[in-house]
Formats: structure tokens, sequence, C-alpha cells
């Protein structure tokens, strides 16, 4: 028999901004429709939300990324593929993408 210990689930707090009258239709949706939960209505919001940022930045033309999907997940995916790049093109790059954040609606 083997000594190894059970494997545990740690919860993990997701923290967010979301105007609260969409919060409220939120609630109202996933009360009123079977199946439809908060998390997924967050999930889609935040697959809204990274898309929305990628656009931003591809559309100003400095940047481009490729948003993707891992793990059923819509994430933001950079790839950088010039030996060229330095650590400035990063932050900048890092930079931009809290600017676009920002300048999203809540």
């Amino acid at each position: 028999m083997s000594d190894a210990k059970p494997e545990t689930r740690k919860k993990v707090i997701v923290t967010g901004r979301m105007d609260p009258d969409l919060l409220d239709r939120a609630k109202a949706m996933a009360y009123w429709t079977p199946g439809l939960t908060l998390s997924r209505i967050m999930e889609d919001a935040l697959r809204a939300h990274n898309l929305a940022i990628a656009a931003s930045l591809n559309n100003e033309g400095r940047y481009y990324l490729t948003p993707s999907v891992l793990k059923e997940r819509q994430i933001i995916r950079v790839s950088i593929g010039s030996s060229a790049t330095e650590l400035a093109d990063v932050e900048g790059l890092w930079e931009a993408l809290i600017d676009a954040a920002n300048r999203l609606p809540a």
C-alpha cells in the first residue's frame, strides 16, 4: 500500500468589479435560468473582458496578441518570437495590457 496522501482541493477566492445593475441582472438570470450559475456568468464576463483587451491592443497596432482558449478558459496569449525583443519591449506590453484593462468599463 502506498503512503501517499490524498489530494486536497483548495478553494480559491476570485474578486472582480461588476456594475451593481449588471450583478442584479446576473442574479435574476441565474435564478430563472436552469443550469446558469453566477460562476458561469463571471466566466462569460471574463471571456468578454480578455477579448476586449486583446482587440484593443491589436487595433492600436503596436502589439499583436492572440486570443486563445486554455482548459475551456479564454486567455490572452503573448508570443515573443524575435531575438531583437528587449526587456523594455516586454515591460511596454505589460503596461499596455494594464492600460487597456483599465480603460474598459467596470
